[in-house]
């Protein structure tokens, strides 16, 4: 375990919740990128050309779990297949793995997601304008997207991605790969077993609230941040939005309380194991899941 976790893991011992341990990680995290990055430069001169790193996915969103992983991309105003860049990534990486955060399983990391801004932006486009699997997952995965390091304003990525509302066929595409993780049924959990929390409980809240924010056009990028603008645009009723959100408090709360309880975390919780209170919070949680969920099938055509 290395810094970025035992800190976290401390103050979660000492009562500190899921919101304020997922802040202070993205703190943590983002002050580590912008140290390597500034040793970097002192060690390699100049960039070629102004450059900003963007942290992505749960880091992205200040939302990160115990444990987790790194996933970034770069953005440059030069040739990305500058050395500057091919090392200042391969440093990075290094460094937060060191620091006891693995690289992405999916190979999420700037030392492959490294292009020009207009091209970052020309993806976006084309995303929205002919949205394959491919595409949309670039799109969500930029829709995370936090600028930790670097000179360069990202501000035309933010403008490309605002223009979404303008496509609905792009927002039912991406409402139909958050559909792709549903919440199980009661009846599932009344028989027991396990449940995954991230995959199954967590990610339909997190994905549908990611479209939903697109649909909105805000630049949010926390889950319930992306909720309320979904409120504030009209495309979400109030009590809807405010049971979305207090069920992605109570799962990431309950994920964080299992993480500290088990002797090498899994993200998996055994449903009998819970106290009588936990359960009927899981219930609601996913009962309010499942709500939003249909509505967003709803609304966005998605069948």
């Amino acid at each position: 375990m290395g810094i970025l976790s035992e800190l976290p893991v401390g103050m979660a011992a000492g009562g500190a919740g899921a919101e304020e341990l997922g802040r202070l990680a993205a703190r943590l995290q983002d002050a580590l990128v912008r140290r390597m990055a500034t040793l970097h430069r002192r060690e390699r001169g100049p960039p070629p050309a102004p450059w900003a790193w963007l942290v992505l996915g749960s880091a992205g969103r200040r939302e990160q779990p115990l444990p987790t992983d790194q996933d970034h991309a770069l953005v440059v105003a030069g040739d990305p297949a500058d050395a500057w860049y091919a090392s200042l990534a391969e440093r990075v990486e290094g460094g937060l793995r060191q620091a006891g955060l693995p690289p992405c399983p999916g190979g999420m990391t700037a030392q492959r997601w490294r292009a020009r801004i207009g091209d970052w932006c020309d993806l976006v486009g084309g995303a929205l304008e002919d949205p394959e699997p491919a595409a949309i997952l670039l799109a969500a995965a930029l829709a995370d997207g936090r600028r930790v390091a670097g000179p360069l304003d990202p501000a035309p990525l933010r403008l490309a991605l605002s223009r979404a509302p303008a496509h609905p066929r792009f927002l039912r595409e991406i409402f139909r790969a958050s559909l792709a993780f549903f919440p199980p049924s009661t009846m599932r959990l009344r028989l027991g077993g396990t449940l995954e929390l991230g995959r199954e409980a967590l990610a339909p809240l997190v994905f549908l609230a990611r479209g939903y924010g697109l649909a909105a056009g805000t630049a949010a990028t926390g889950t319930c941040d992306r909720l309320r603008a979904a409120e504030a645009a009209g495309l979400l009723g109030g009590k809807l939005a405010f049971a979305s959100a207090e069920a992605f408090r109570f799962l990431a709360a309950l994920r964080l309380r299992t993480a500290l309880e088990a002797e090498a975390p899994t993200g998996r919780v055994a449903l009998r194991a819970l106290s009588a209170e936990d359960r009927r919070g899981l219930l609601s949680a996913l009962a309010a899941a499942r709500r939003l969920r249909a509505q967003a099938a709803l609304r966005f055509g998605v069948e």
